[in-house]
């Protein structure tokens, strides 16, 4: 088990996700892909008020400071090649269900029921 100096604002963001570790390894990624920029002065910015944050292993070669710039750039610039990608995804799978409606209303009515699975 490993930690990293975080600010609070970016401590919120990541427990508010649900799942900070994989937004730490997203937006690293980003970052070394050169995808994401980061201001060359970040060292220079105030960092404020830091907490430690936990995570299983620190990424490599990034220091905590570089690593708060780069959660604020990634907090801050969208990745609009992943949203088109997810959207293609979103729309591909409506017309799958889509048509699969269609199929069940060409055999007839039908009433869709929710079912809790209970205990054997």
């Amino acid at each position: 088990m490993s930690s990293v100096r975080l600010r609070t604002d970016q401590i919120a963001k990541l427990r508010k996700s649900g799942n900070g570790a994989a937004i730490i390894r997203y937006a690293v990624a980003r970052y070394k892909s050169g995808k994401l920029p980061v201001p060359e002065d970040y060292a220079t910015m105030p960092q404020g008020c830091l907490h430690i944050y936990a995570v299983w292993r620190k990424p490599e070669g990034i220091t905590d400071m570089l690593l708060r710039a780069i959660l604020d750039a990634h907090f801050t610039t969208p990745d609009v090649e992943r949203q088109q990608e997810l959207e293609r995804s979103i729309a591909h799978l409506d017309k799958i269900i889509e048509q699969e409606f269609a199929l069940l209303a060409s055999k007839g009515p039908f009433i869709i029921e929710d079912v809790e699975q209970g205990e054997d």
